[in-house]
């Protein structure tokens, strides 16, 4: 279908992910993650599809990394991209039994050579001294990339954001953590690594993740590369179960951050789930209240939040319809 490569079966999830946008030479491409789809017999292994002008490049982990297509490994479950470079995460990713679902990501250069796009490096929790490659992380469910540039009339590269809501640690299981990672054309080296403030037991923090540079082509500084990353799980008072909530803050940061601001849009209520989803553009974030209360698509200025306010732009914020069941679980 449309020369896509390979065949379609049942429960593929082709489309689950997907990313668009022009390279730095101004030719469109997409990137389509398939999550579900069964590679040689190996259930749920994943595949990604790569499309831009008239080439159309197959993507799994056996062809992009040389390991093994494995049970579950999920390749294509979230895809990012600049125009410089793009990544592909595979949560399910494990080393060996006791490893299930500690995650991989994989990034690229959009250089094509022989029908395969240039790798540059498959990361995980093992690189760079984060925090283990162990099972039940999922480092990958979610990725965002933007263009990242430190050096007047430098190169302009990319940061990569890096959820792995799995992660346990200091006695609190699924808490959360993010990794910010610096990508260039020939390298992959780790920014920073952040948890969320007053982090709890099944905040899921990393869940979603967006960061979005408001002025790519001028040096990065915080209040221009902004991070927006969901907890779903968090209790807001420490009563409301799984209320949710998106943290706002300085992208690939360390030490004392200029803000850090903690979004819960309309009246907390328990399993809101606010921050299972997130989503914007160049002027606002979007925060889905996706399940409970007032269901609407809320819209909040980055210049807000950057500043420290998390007040609704209820100019911006669109109410879900009457009926509606799912409104903005995916928010773009």
């Amino acid at each position: 279908m449309n020369r896509v490569p390979g065949a379609q079966g049942a429960y593929d999830w082709f489309g689950f992910a997907l990313v668009a946008g022009q390279t730095s030479g101004g030719e469109p491409f997409i990137v389509v993650g398939a999550p579900g789809d069964d590679v040689g017999g190996v259930i749920d292994a994943g595949t990604a599809t790569y499309i831009r002008g008239e080439h159309r490049i197959a993507m799994e982990q056996s062809i992009v990394s040389g390991q093994s297509n494995e049970t579950d490994d999920r390749f294509g479950t979230a895809v990012a991209a600049t125009g410089n470079q793009l990544a592909i995460s595979m949560p399910g990713e494990s080393g060996s039994a006791a490893t299930q679902f500690a995650g991989r990501v994989c990034t690229f250069r959009h250089t094509i050579t022989n029908n395969r796009l240039e790798l540059l490096m498959c990361i995980s929790q093992s690189d760079f001294g984060v925090n283990g490659f162990e099972a039940g992380d999922e480092f990958g469910k979610s990725i965002s990339m933007a263009p990242y540039r430190t050096i007047a009339g430098g190169p302009i590269d990319s940061i990569l954001l890096v959820g792995a809501p799995g992660e346990d640690d200091a006695g609190f299981d699924d808490t959360g953590v993010v990794h910010f990672y610096k990508v260039t054309g020939s390298a992959v080296s780790l920014l920073s690594t952040n948890w969320k403030a007053g982090r709890q037991t099944g905040d899921r923090f990393g869940e979603k993740t967006l960061v979005v540079n408001l002025d790519p082509t001028t040096v990065v500084t915080d209040a221009k590369l902004v991070a927006a990353v969901g907890a779903p799980g968090t209790d807001a008072g420490g009563n409301l179960l799984d209320s949710g909530e998106v943290r706002v803050f300085p992208a690939g940061r360390t030490g004392t951050l200029t803000y850090d601001v903690a979004v819960r849009p309309g009246t907390a209520a328990a399993r809101t789930l606010i921050g299972v989803a997130v989503g914007g553009n160049g002027t606002h974030l979007f925060a889905p209240s996706v399940y409970q209360g007032m269901k609407s698509l809320y819209a909040i200025r980055w210049t807000d939040l950057v500043a420290g306010s998390a007040a609704v732009d209820a100019a911006a914020t669109v109410v879900a319809p009457t009926g509606s069941i799912a409104f903005g679980a995916q928010a773009g």
